[in-house]
Protein backbone atom coordinates (compact mmCIF):
# COMPACT_ATOMS: atom_id res chain seq x y z
CA UNK A 1 0.00 0.00 0.00
CA UNK A 2 1.42 3.36 -0.93
CA UNK A 3 1.51 6.52 1.18
CA UNK A 4 -1.58 7.93 -0.50
CA UNK A 5 -3.62 4.86 0.47
CA UNK A 6 -2.48 5.06 4.09
CA UNK A 7 -3.33 8.76 4.19
CA UNK A 8 -6.83 8.10 2.81
CA UNK A 9 -7.46 5.37 5.41
CA UNK A 10 -6.25 7.65 8.18
CA UNK A 11 -8.50 10.52 7.03
CA UNK A 12 -11.52 8.22 6.77
CA UNK A 13 -10.87 6.82 10.24
CA UNK A 14 -10.64 10.30 11.76
CA UNK A 15 -13.78 11.41 9.90
CA UNK A 16 -15.72 8.36 11.10
CA UNK A 17 -14.61 8.90 14.69
CA UNK A 18 -15.50 12.61 14.52
CA UNK A 19 -18.95 11.86 13.12
CA UNK A 20 -19.57 9.30 15.85
CA UNK A 21 -18.60 11.65 18.69
CA UNK A 22 -20.35 14.70 17.17
CA UNK A 23 -23.76 13.38 18.18
CA UNK A 24 -22.50 12.54 21.68
CA UNK A 25 -22.87 8.78 21.41
CA UNK A 26 -19.36 8.06 22.66
CA UNK A 27 -18.97 11.02 24.97
CA UNK A 28 -18.89 10.35 28.65
CA UNK A 29 -20.31 13.19 30.66
CA UNK A 30 -18.05 14.05 33.55
CA UNK A 31 -19.02 15.38 36.92
CA UNK A 32 -17.91 18.99 37.26
CA UNK A 33 -16.70 20.08 40.68
CA UNK A 34 -16.99 23.89 40.83
CA UNK A 35 -17.18 24.94 44.47
CA UNK A 36 -15.49 28.32 44.10
CA UNK A 37 -17.67 29.57 41.24
CA UNK A 38 -20.88 28.29 42.79
CA UNK A 39 -20.33 29.63 46.29
CA UNK A 40 -19.84 33.19 45.07
CA UNK A 41 -23.05 33.15 43.03
CA UNK A 42 -25.27 31.85 45.81
CA UNK A 43 -26.35 34.67 48.14
CA UNK A 44 -27.77 32.20 50.69
CA UNK A 45 -24.33 30.83 51.52
CA UNK A 46 -22.15 33.46 53.16
CA UNK A 47 -19.21 31.14 53.90
CA UNK A 48 -15.95 31.35 52.01
CA UNK A 49 -14.37 28.10 50.88
CA UNK A 50 -10.83 26.99 51.58
CA UNK A 51 -7.83 28.95 50.43
CA UNK A 52 -5.43 27.15 48.12
CA UNK A 53 -2.86 26.75 50.92
CA UNK A 54 -5.39 25.32 53.34
CA UNK A 55 -6.66 22.97 50.64
CA UNK A 56 -3.14 21.66 49.95
CA UNK A 57 -2.47 21.19 53.67
CA UNK A 58 -5.70 19.25 54.23
CA UNK A 59 -5.44 15.94 52.35
CA UNK A 60 -8.71 14.72 53.84
CA UNK A 61 -10.63 17.39 51.89
CA UNK A 62 -9.43 15.96 48.56
CA UNK A 63 -10.26 12.44 49.77
CA UNK A 64 -13.78 13.45 50.83
CA UNK A 65 -14.27 15.23 47.47
CA UNK A 66 -13.34 12.08 45.56
CA UNK A 67 -15.81 9.93 47.50
CA UNK A 68 -18.57 12.54 47.18
CA UNK A 69 -18.00 13.09 43.45
CA UNK A 70 -18.80 9.44 42.76
CA UNK A 71 -21.65 9.28 45.27
CA UNK A 72 -23.29 12.48 44.02
CA UNK A 73 -23.19 11.20 40.45
CA UNK A 74 -24.97 8.01 41.47
CA UNK A 75 -27.45 9.87 43.70
CA UNK A 76 -28.23 12.48 41.03
CA UNK A 77 -29.41 9.86 38.56
CA UNK A 78 -32.65 9.86 40.52
CA UNK A 79 -33.93 13.48 40.24
CA UNK A 80 -36.56 13.09 42.96
CA UNK A 81 -33.80 12.30 45.44
CA UNK A 82 -31.45 15.15 44.48
CA UNK A 83 -30.07 17.51 47.11
CA UNK A 84 -29.99 21.24 46.36
CA UNK A 85 -29.37 24.33 48.49
CA UNK A 86 -28.75 22.45 51.71
CA UNK A 87 -25.69 22.08 53.96
CA UNK A 88 -24.54 19.46 56.44
CA UNK A 89 -21.75 19.27 58.99
CA UNK A 90 -19.80 16.37 60.44
CA UNK A 91 -16.68 15.85 62.53
CA UNK A 92 -13.43 14.32 61.34
CA UNK A 93 -11.75 12.74 64.36
CA UNK A 94 -8.09 11.88 65.00
CA UNK A 95 -8.67 8.38 63.59
CA UNK A 96 -9.75 9.72 60.19
CA UNK A 97 -13.43 8.82 60.67
CA UNK A 98 -16.38 11.13 59.99
CA UNK A 99 -19.01 11.21 62.73
CA UNK A 100 -21.95 13.30 63.96
CA UNK A 101 -23.66 14.11 60.66
CA UNK A 102 -26.06 17.05 61.19
CA UNK A 103 -27.93 19.51 58.97
CA UNK A 104 -26.77 23.12 59.23
CA UNK A 105 -29.56 24.99 61.01
CA UNK A 106 -29.31 28.37 59.28
CA UNK A 107 -31.00 27.22 56.06
CA UNK A 108 -34.61 28.34 55.96
CA UNK A 109 -37.37 26.52 54.16
CA UNK A 110 -35.63 23.16 53.81
CA UNK A 111 -38.02 20.28 54.27
CA UNK A 112 -37.23 17.82 57.08
CA UNK A 113 -37.43 14.95 54.58
CA UNK A 114 -34.67 16.57 52.50
CA UNK A 115 -32.50 16.91 55.60
CA UNK A 116 -33.10 13.27 56.54
CA UNK A 117 -32.35 12.15 52.99
CA UNK A 118 -29.14 14.20 53.00
CA UNK A 119 -27.93 12.76 56.29
CA UNK A 120 -28.68 9.23 55.09
CA UNK A 121 -26.83 9.94 51.84
CA UNK A 122 -23.74 11.27 53.65
CA UNK A 123 -23.70 8.42 56.15
CA UNK A 124 -23.98 5.82 53.39
CA UNK A 125 -21.26 7.55 51.37
CA UNK A 126 -18.76 8.61 54.03
CA UNK A 127 -19.32 6.87 57.36
CA UNK A 128 -17.30 3.72 56.61
CA UNK A 129 -14.44 5.53 54.87
CA UNK A 130 -11.10 6.29 56.49
CA UNK A 131 -9.48 9.59 55.59
CA UNK A 132 -6.18 11.21 56.43
CA UNK A 133 -6.37 12.23 60.07
CA UNK A 134 -5.85 15.80 61.26
CA UNK A 135 -2.73 16.17 63.39
CA UNK A 136 -3.91 18.32 66.28
CA UNK A 137 -7.62 18.03 66.96
CA UNK A 138 -10.99 17.26 65.48
CA UNK A 139 -12.00 19.15 62.38
CA UNK A 140 -15.56 20.20 61.58
CA UNK A 141 -16.35 19.54 57.92
CA UNK A 142 -19.21 21.45 56.28
CA UNK A 143 -20.56 20.11 52.99
CA UNK A 144 -22.74 22.42 50.90
CA UNK A 145 -24.95 20.99 48.16
CA UNK A 146 -25.80 23.65 45.60
CA UNK A 147 -27.89 23.23 42.45
CA UNK A 148 -27.93 19.71 40.98
CA UNK A 149 -24.61 17.91 41.39
CA UNK A 150 -22.43 20.85 42.50
CA UNK A 151 -21.11 20.84 46.03
CA UNK A 152 -18.48 22.57 48.13
CA UNK A 153 -16.53 21.58 51.23
CA UNK A 154 -15.04 23.71 53.95
CA UNK A 155 -13.56 23.03 57.37
CA UNK A 156 -13.20 24.58 60.80
CA UNK A 157 -10.65 23.48 63.41
CA UNK A 158 -12.15 22.70 66.79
Amino acid sequence: MNRFGILVILILTVAAFSARTANGSDRMERFVFKPTDTIRRKPGHARSLLSETEYRNSPWIREIEKVLEYSVQEFDRHPKQGLSNVSFSCLLDKNGKLTEFLPVDNINGVDAAVKDRGIAFLQNSLKNCHFSAPTNAKVKIVIHFYQYSNFGIEQESL
